[in-house]
């Protein structure tokens, strides 16, 4: 099975807004409270967002962050200073599809 990404062309309608297919992760991110840049636990979270990615939760107490990605993004935030560790929890193959 050969899986491509690709982008529909522009819609006609300029509110609407359309995805391109792509595998996307469900992402469990520890994060070290003690890491040597000082970043906190909201600062990874925006990078994570800057990386494209959707934060569905922060769990301060556990210094955790639930969010999805683009898959091919794992490697960037597994390398970001303060993630201590990522474990990919459920992976999906995302459709394209039309969003208002």
């Amino acid at each position: 099975m050969r899986l491509t990404a690709y982008r529909l062309r522009a819609p006609t309608d300029p509110t609407r807004e359309t995805r391109i297919a792509m595998w996307m992760s469900t992402l469990l991110i520890m994060v070290n409270q003690d890491n040597i840049d000082r970043n906190g636990l909201m600062d990874i979270a925006s990078a994570v967002e800057a990386a494209g990615g959707r934060v569905i939760d922060v769990d301060e107490s556990r210094f955790a962050i639930e969010a999805n990605v683009a898959t091919q993004e794992l490697p960037t935030i597994s390398a970001m200073e303060g993630v201590a560790y990522v474990r990919s929890v459920f992976n999906y193959f995302r459709t394209l599809e039309r969003v208002a």
